[in-house]
């Protein structure tokens, strides 16, 4: 597999081209990504200049590979062994576990896509970490947090999480210079199960295909307050298809910080639309073949994905990438993919009593 890997200093300016083994590179979908290098101990370039923590990472495949480029940053683990040096490379949103809100950093009734822009760019002015902006969804619902000393990346998971969005961090080298565009999508990725497909014996050569839990049909969201009394907003969240399949699954939350109603009925919903019927799961490992080459499809893009050994009448299904990884050495890929589903989930206010959108 052609590889080309280029680093650069803690600003993303490229300082050199080395060439070691890549032994692990993997997406994943609003996670942070994971790449590791192996150099020989002996191996010229393999200095502490070019392994600083901190330093930038670009993983560049060749076209006929057909895998989207890789970036971020060496953090430790930094492993010796006998004639070896492991260097362990993080997804740039990885440093954002490590920045933070000021004491109070407030918005009020802001989209969350306008919240991650702000933040970023705050954080970027106090110290660059090498961040552009592209595409940044401003639609959704309205939200009024308010942050104390809190860990950016912690922030974005659960922004991610309440709205449903996607957000990515795409590397990118211009005039020398390492740097990650950063962008916030309602959906990231393609309908793309029209057109290919991830089939067994074809381009899938092994698959573990898992049906998971727990199944919630009934959530309740509670705000914070002094007491169970009146001034304590509730919303539960119901979803009725789940109810009469399964029976009544019910499950509840406080979620002390906050007061409105609008946000718990986000929380509730999600934890309905996410859990109301039971996850199909599907690890595989695909080669770059058809019906469905590594071209066709990336992070976020839906699939049909037709496994007929699989399941009890066998499976063919629309699926989302969620995660994909390559070892760099064998020349397939593993994918975590995700069989698409949309609840019909009702938004109920305290005492079960239905609210209006």
């Amino acid at each position: 597999m052609a590889v080309q890997v280029l680093i650069g200093d803690r600003f993303g300016r490229v300082i050199d081209e080395v060439s070691p083994n890549v032994r692990e590179v993997a997406w994943r979908l609003n996670k942070i990504g994971r790449a590791t290098l192996v150099f020989s101990k002996r191996a010229a370039k393999a200095t502490a200049r070019n392994l600083q923590h901190g330093n930038r990472v670009l993983i560049r495949f060749s076209g006929d590979v057909g895998l989207p480029d890789w970036g971020g940053v060496i953090d430790p683990p930094r492993m010796w062994s006998g004639s070896e040096i492991e260097v362990s490379c993080y997804g740039i949103e990885y440093l954002l576990q490590f920045r933070r809100t000021d004491k109070t950093r407030a918005f009020d009734s802001v989209p969350v896509g306008r919240i991650i822009y702000q933040l970023l760019r705050e954080t970027e002015a106090e110290q660059g970490l090498g961040l552009t902006f592209g595409a940044i969804w401003t639609g959704g619902r309205a939200h009024s947090p308010r942050y104390h000393f809190k860990a950016l990346w912690t922030i974005i998971e659960e922004l991610i999480e309440a709205e449903r969005c996607d957000v990515r961090f795409a590397p990118q080298l211009a005039r020398g210079r390492i740097t990650f565009q950063a962008e916030v999508y309602d959906r990231l990725g393609e309908d793309k199960s029209g057109r290919w497909a991830l089939k067994e014996g074809r381009n899938v050569t092994e698959a573990t295909f898992t049906e998971q839990g727990p199944i919630l049909n009934d959530f309740a969201a509670a705000g914070g307050g002094t007491t169970w009394g009146e001034e304590r907003p509730t919303q539960i969240a119901y979803e009725q298809d789940s109810d009469q399949l399964y029976g009544l699954r019910q499950a509840g939350q406080v979620y002390s910080g906050v007061s409105q109603d609008t946000i718990l009925a986000i929380y509730a919903e999600s934890e309905v639309r996410e859990n109301a019927y039971p996850h199909t799961r599907l690890d595989l490992t695909v080669a770059n073949r058809t019906p469905a080459t590594y071209t066709r499809y990336g992070l976020g893009d839906v699939v049909r994905c037709i496994l007929p050994t699989y399941g009890f009448d066998g499976y063919d299904q629309a699926v989302r990438v969620l995660a994909r990884e390559t070892d760099g050495l064998a020349g397939s890929c593993k994918l975590i993919v995700e069989e698409e589903r949309s609840p019909n989930v009702v938004p109920k206010g305290p005492g079960g009593e239905s609210i209006e959108e």
